[in-house]
C-alpha cells in the first residue's frame, strides 16, 4: 500500500510523538486498515540483515498478545488490522524473533517512512517498513510484563510513532517534565506514578519492577488519532470499571454513554478526576519493599 507524509500541527504533545508519516494515503485523520501477518518456516522476505542472523516467528500462544497490542491502538483511533496469509505475499507489519537483535535491546520496529515520496507526500514503503524483530529472550507477553509493553511500544513505532526524545525532521521532542510513560509509551523515562511491584527473593533479597503503562497512554492517545481517526465506538455503551489490587499505569478512552467507576474494592481515599487528559490516583503506590501491600 501507498503511505503518506504527515505535516507538523500546532499541538506540541502530538508533534512531540509523530515520525512524520503513516499508513494509508488518505489524508492525516482518515480512517485506515493495515494488514499484518505472522511469518513462520521458510516465509519470504526481500531484505536480508535480521533473516541472515537468523529468525524464527511467534509461537501459537504468544500470538494473540500481538494482536491484544494492535486492539489497544485501534480502540483509540479508526485504525483497523486484518490479518492475511504470509507467504510470497505478506502483511503490511510482520514480527518475529531474530539473533542480529542486540542483547541491550528488547526489540526494535521500521517505521511507516521513509520511502520514495511524490510530489503530493505519497510514500512507496521499502520491505523493512511495518516489521517488527523481538530479541529472542523477550517471550513474557503477560499482562503488565516488559514483555507486553514493549509489543505496544514496538506496534506504536510501525504506526507512526517515534520516541519522545528523539528529533524526527520537523518533528521535535518532548518537554522533559513530559517525556516519561504516564504520558506516553513512546518514552524512555519510567514514571513513578503506579510505583513499583516487589518480590522477596530470600531472607535479604527482593526484586523490583517499576510499574509500566498497560495501555496507550494520554499523549499516545492525541497523536495516534492525529494520524488516523477518532474511534468513538469503543466502549461506546455504559460500561462500569474497576481496578485491581496490583499497581497498574492506564488510560481510560471511553467512546460514551452513562459509565460508572467502581471504587468498592479499595481501602484508601482515591483523587478521581473526571476532566478529559487529566490524571486520577486510585489505592495507594508501593515505593519500597516492607512485606505484600
Amino acid at each position: 500500500m501507498s503511505n503518506r507524509l504527515v505535516e507538523v500541527t500546532d499541538d506540541y504533545r502530538i508533534n512531540g510523538l509523530l515520525s512524520g508519516a503513516k499508513w494509508g494515503a488518505e489524508a492525516a485523520g482518515s480512517a485506515t486498515e493495515i494488514s499484518y501477518s505472522f511469518p513462520a518456516g521458510s516465509a519470504y522476505w526481500k531484505y536480508s540483515t535480521e533473516v541472515d542472523a537468523g529468525w524464527y516467528g511467534l509461537t501459537s500462544t504468544q500470538r494473540p498478545s500481538f494482536e491484544a497490542a494492535l486492539q489497544l491502538w485501534a480502540d483509540v483511533a479508526t485504525v483497523t488490522f486484518a490479518q492475511v496469509a504470509d507467504g510470497v505475499t505478506y502483511g503490511d507489519i510482520r514480527v518475529a524473533y531474530s539473533y542480529v537483535v542486540e542483547d541491550d535491546v528488547s526489540a526494535y520496529a521500521y517505521l511507516p517512512g521513509p520511502g520514495q515520496a511524490d510530489t503530493e507526500g505519497l510514500i512507496t514503503p521499502n520491505e523493512q517498513n511495518g516489521d517488527i524483530w523481538l530479541h529472542p529472550s523477550l517471550t513474557d507477553f503477560s499482562a503488565g510484563s516488559h514483555g507486553f509493553y514493549t509489543l505496544m511500544h514496538e506496534v506504536g513505532h510501525v504506526l507512526g510513532l517515534k520516541h519522545s526524545f528523539e528529533v524526527e525532521g520537523s518533528f521535535t521532542t518532548l518537554p522533559a517534565l513530559e517525556d516519561n510513560t504516564a504520558y506516553t509509551v513512546m518514552s524512555y523515562t519510567d514514571s513513578k506514578a503506579a510505583g513499583y511491584t516487589f518480590q522477596a527473593l530470600d531472607n535479604s533479597q527482593y526484586s523490583a519492577q517499576i510499574i509500566t503503562p498497560t495501555t496507550p497512554m494520554l499523549y499516545d492517545i492525541l497523536a495516534i488519532q492525529a494520524l488516523y481517526g477518532v474511534n468513538t465506538e469503543t466502549r461506546a455503551a455504559d460500561d462500569t470499571y474497576t481496578f485491581a489490587t496490583r499497581g497498574e499505569l492506564m488510560t481510560i478512552w471511553d467512546g460514551g454513554g452513562n459509565d460508572t467507576i467502581d471504587l468498592s474494592n479499595q481501602l484508601v481515599a482515591t483523587d478521581l478526576n473526571l476532566n478529559a487528559g487529566t490524571f486520577s490516583d486510585v489505592g495507594q503506590r508501593q515505593m519500597m519493599f516492607a512485606g505484600d501491600l
